[in-house]
């Protein structure tokens, strides 16, 4: 696996100690994060050598080098341009792991309408913070529903995770804060004197999310076709 932007090395010698990966690339953009990881490895395993690259995003590793792309930490807009900038590498591996920080909607819409297919997602808690890990294959043969289709990426319907357990005890805690996202929005545009027409999509937005929150026959899993 590569883990880019690996920060601080410990996802990728987390999966080496623990043998889920024989073989892990740490990279980043940064000459000063990767000091931090050859201490770190140096520190944990002096006597081995990892694999330490600088690069921009997906650069420093070759085509069919690894199976796995792990992307964590960053927000979904700049994890989709990394994927889109060769399109033909990013194809080259098997399957991704991302941890988007911002714009999860708008990865979301990235995969599912540029050949890869969102196999699932789960939702784990950081401090005061919900994160959603999202696991994906290329499928260039993969359709997203017309449901899903028909909202554009910023729309607030991919923001909502739709390869998920419903079961998960973070899944309804997830959806209560981006409904209340929208409603702070909403509030601050009214009390801005935003424009009745943007107000009006703003309300349109929190109804969706009235809709998913209220409506548990509203099954997301529906919105695509295997």
């Amino acid at each position: 696996m590569a883990d880019i932007g690996t920060d601080h090395g410990f996802l990728p010698l987390y999966l080496w100690e623990n043998s889920i990966s024989p073989k892990v690339i740490m990279t980043d953009i940064n000459e000063g994060p990767l000091q931090i990881v050859r201490g770190n490895c140096e520190r944990l395993h002096p006597y081995y050598t990892f694999d330490i690259r600088q690069g921009d995003g997906l650069e420093p590793i070759e085509k069919d080098e690894v199976y796995t792309i792990v992307i964590a930490g960053m927000g979904g807009m700049l994890i989709s341009d990394i994927l889109a900038k060769d399109m033909e590498k990013s194809k080259s591996f098997m399957k991704f792991v991302f941890q988007p920080r911002s714009k999860r909607g708008y990865l979301r819409h990235f995969l599912s309408t540029n050949g890869f297919r969102i196999k699932r997602e789960k939702l784990v808690r950081e401090g005061g913070y919900i994160c959603s890990i999202i696991t994906a294959v290329r499928d260039d043969d993969y359709t997203v529903g017309e449901e899903l289709l028909a909202h554009d990426c910023d729309s607030v319907a991919w923001e909502v995770p739709h390869r998920i357990n419903r079961k998960n005890s973070l899944y309804e805690e997830y959806l209560v804060g981006i409904y209340n996202k929208e409603a702070d929005i909403y509030r601050k545009m009214r009390k801005g004197g935003t424009d009745e027409e943007e107000i009006e999509k703003q309300m349109d937005r929190i109804k969706y999310m009235k809709r998913v929150l209220d409506d548990e026959r509203y099954f997301y899993d529906d919105c695509f076709t295997d």
